[in-house]
């Protein structure tokens, strides 16, 4: 094993993106959804997962080799990085990290999928489901879940703010801000009397700027086990997907049946996807189509 994995044609080509790839199909199947578009954008990740896994497992990797190696491996590249002894072959290395990211993904994947049967908000049942899951995904974007944490720690003071100056006699002033811990994630509703629901996904946490939390749950907690896999490369994979996706709207609105068939919204297929066709952002059509909506 230790022969192959010192192969950077291996590392690149099969072994990382077979283990992306193979995460990506767990992921789907918990949710009992599919997109190859999906799978094409993880396959690409996989190949800038193993090249930078062979360069910052290289004995003699410098701080860059270093840095991308966590931002792609999250807690285990860190531990590599700060030469633990029992991470510090590469083989080793290979064997923790991919086996820790497919079995986290399939028992939080079943994990949420219990959580949510219980409740879609806050619940003791869930709540303490939510616990077990967080140890699950935290470990794997490190840096993305970090700036999430920060702006949930805004959020966590503005919540605080918010209620203090809640008029018990004024029901208007009641629930301005939500703050609630599910699928291992702690997320902040901002806004929770807007009628639109819009959220984000960052890492481990996510943030609800409109609406309410139980109206995206299930379409969030779908990109929290994407972060799993797709490590701290999942933002910049997904403003690639949305070029992708505009120009797939482009190509669907040019080669329509009929004249009559309405266009779709190229812009909007940017951030999102049509849950009944490969159209749009690729790595937000298995999620929507989970959902069954279609917001383009």
């Amino acid at each position: 094993m230790d022969g192959i994995l010192n192969n950077v044609l291996f590392l690149t080509f099969l072994a990382w993106p077979g283990v992306i790839l193979g995460c990506a199909l767990i992921n789907m199947l918990c949710q009992w959804s599919f997109s190859w578009s999906e799978l094409i954008l993880d396959y690409l990740a996989g190949v800038v997962v193993g090249v930078l896994f062979y360069v910052g497992t290289d004995p003699k990797a410098e701080f860059a080799g270093h840095f991308f190696l966590v931002f792609s491996q999250g807690l285990f590249g860190l531990l590599h990085a700060l030469d633990v002894e029992a991470l510090r072959d590469r083989d080793v290395l290979f064997a923790v990290s991919a086996g820790a990211l497919g079995g986290a993904v399939l028992v939080s994947g079943a994990l949420d999928r219990a959580s949510l049967a219980i409740d879609t908000k806050p619940h003791w049942g869930n709540g303490l489901l939510s616990i077990l899951i967080a140890f699950l995904k935290l470990p794997f974007s490190l840096f993305t879940t970090a700036a999430g944490s920060l702006i949930f720690l805004a959020g966590l003071v503005w919540y605080i703010v918010r209620k203090a100056q809640e008029d018990k006699n004024d029901p208007s002033t009641k629930d301005r801000v939500g703050i609630g811990h599910i699928g291992g994630v702690p997320y902040i509703e901002w806004d929770p009397k807007a009628g639109n629901a819009r959220a984000t996904t960052l890492g481990a946490t996510f943030m609800v700027w409109s609406g309410k939390a139980e109206d995206v749950v299930k379409h969030e907690l779908y990109h929290t086990r994407q972060y799993c896999y797709l490590h701290d490369w999942l933002i910049p994979f997904w403003l690639l997907g949305g070029l992708w996706g505009m120009i797939s709207a482009a190509i669907a609105n040019a080669t329509k049946a009929a004249p009559s068939v309405p266009d779709i919204d190229v812009l909007c297929s940017f951030s999102a996807a049509r849950h009944d066709k490969e159209v749009g952002n690729p790595l937000e059509r298995a999620p929507y189509m989970a959902d069954g909506s279609s917001p383009c």
